[in-house]
């Protein structure tokens, strides 16, 4: 159960779900079609998440991850290209009384095009969940995550829950962007469908002006997890992509604050901007720590 914690977010939305994963080793590749043929999105992810202290009532984790995204976009006169973040997550969760836990999290990372780096391609995650299980495969939490981006704050307040409707069907996820409904064909073998919102930010280089990438994706996908040999299992997925967009902003174009994937306050002026809804294609492989897939 402690390692069910034991990941940490590579997206600020992933917020809402990053508490209940229990995969300490996870990479994934994921192709986006977009309906415009002149553009193509390409995004590869390696997370590795290990313990660093462990008692009877609290666990501290640590560990790495990178993302990155190649692009090509129609008209591009900014010059993106590749967007890379790289973070070390630091956790810590202590054990409560009545099957209580609470959960904190921090994510510092450099995001940005790596075309030059320094302290301005620095942003961070925060979060803090208290979970309760009530009965054995069934649980409920509540938290609330905050992310530093190029574009201001953006604030993810959740409701996450593992409800079994029956014995095969079983309604999870964080409520209201990463919901998921699967069928539990067997012990190795799963299949269903989710919703999951990304927001992500990377600082352009000087050469660009300073200026920021405001990226914001909303997906609709349908999932089939296979165990493989072990503790590993793949997952492959396809799904429509309906909110699909890229817009770059100078950067002291801000806003006071973003609820989910919802922005407050004035409007910004992009100096560029592509919205194209796509299809996507993922496939991940995962070591988990769990018997099933569960």
């Amino acid at each position: 159960m402690v390692m069910r914690f034991l990941t940490f977010l590579v997206l600020p939305l992933k917020i809402c779900t990053a508490f209940s994963q229990h995969s300490p080793l996870e990479i994934s590749i994921k192709y986006l079609a977009p309906h415009n043929s002149e553009s193509s999105f390409f995004n590869t992810g390696l997370n590795i998440t290990f313990p660093i202290y462990r008692n009877a009532s609290a666990t501290v984790f640590s560990g790495v991850g990178n993302e990155w995204f190649h692009v090509q976009l129609p008209g591009d006169t900014v010059g993106i290209e590749n967007l890379h973040r790289f973070s070390v997550p630091v956790g810590f969760m202590v054990e409560l009384k009545n099957n209580f836990r609470l959960n904190f999290l921090f994510d510092p990372s450099i995001s940005s095009d790596i075309v030059d780096i320094s302290a301005d391609d620095f942003r961070f995650n925060a979060a803090i969940r208290l979970q309760k299980e009530t009965q054995p495969g069934m649980s409920w939490s509540v938290g609330i995550g905050f992310s530093k981006q190029f574009f201001g704050i953006q604030i993810i307040p959740f409701y996450q829950a593992v409800i079994p409707i029956t014995h095969r069907l079983t309604l999870s996820g964080a409520l209201p962007l990463k919901p998921k409904l699967t069928w539990h064909i067997n012990d190795t073998r799963q299949w269903g469908f989710a919703l999951t919102g990304n927001s992500n930010s990377f600082r352009l280089s000087e050469g660009k002006q300073g200026r920021y990438a405001d990226v914001k994706q909303l997906e609709l996908n349908s999932f089939y997890q296979q165990k493989l040999i072990g503790n590993f299992r793949i997952t492959g997925s396809i799904g429509l992509v309906f909110i699909n967009r890229i817009r770059v902003f100078d950067s002291n174009q801000t806003i006071p604050l973003r609820l989910f994937l919802y922005d407050f306050g004035h409007s910004r002026a992009p100096a560029t901007s592509w919205d194209n809804k796509s299809l996507s294609f993922q496939v991940q492989i995962a070591w988990i720590i769990n018997k099933d897939l569960n």
